[in-house]
């Protein structure tokens, strides 16, 4: 028994722990180019890179991990959807990007009072120049509102307290 103790801990063991290293180092099959994405808070960075050039028709794997609160990632444009990201772990997906173009790509979990702020840019370049319009600007740009701005709580902050009798009778006059 002692010497299958010692046969596991001296082989097995080391054994393991090297083909694991050796799995995550392994190198990238052919033709893939690997993008390394670190998904942090906000406050922290965010994304890292949080922009990306890539060509039309190149394959791509991106790796994508988080050194401290579950985040999620997105590009609506190429249809990735990734929905956990667990700190320490990492998360593969490969793509293929087949026209040039602008895509957007978000953090999709609840990762701070940032988190809006978690957004990132993938240029993809084809063999024709790519023509992008001028983005319009976000509405609360067109508005001039502010969102860093610190708000008087007189107006957020309700002149009666709130009470479930009030709620109950709203929810019954909605019911009608």
């Amino acid at each position: 028994m002692a010497l299958a103790v010692v046969f596991i801990v001296l082989v097995v063991l080391p054994a393991t722990i090297f083909g694991y290293q050796a799995w995550l180092l392994r190198p990238a099959s052919a033709g893939v180019k690997i993008v390394e994405i670190i998904a942090r808070a906000p406050d922290q960075g965010g994304f890292s890179p949080d922009r990306l050039s890539l060509k039309a028709g190149e394959r791509v794997r991106l790796r994508i991990s988080s050194p401290d609160v579950l985040h999620g990632f997105t590009i609506p444009g190429l249809g990735v959807d990734v929905d956990e990201i667990y700190p320490g772990k990492v998360v593969e997906v490969d793509l293929t990007p087949d026209k040039p173009g602008r895509y957007a790509f978000a953090c999709t979990r609840w990762c701070g009072v940032d988190h809006w702020r978690m957004r990132g840019v993938i240029e993809v370049a084809g063999d024709s120049p790519v023509v992008v319009a001028p983005p319009e600007p976000p509405l609360f740009q067109q508005l001039g509102v502010d969102l860093d701005a610190m708000v008087d709580e007189a107006h957020i902050i309700p002149s009666v307290k709130p009470s479930s009798g009030a709620g109950a009778g709203l929810n019954r006059h909605y019911r009608q």
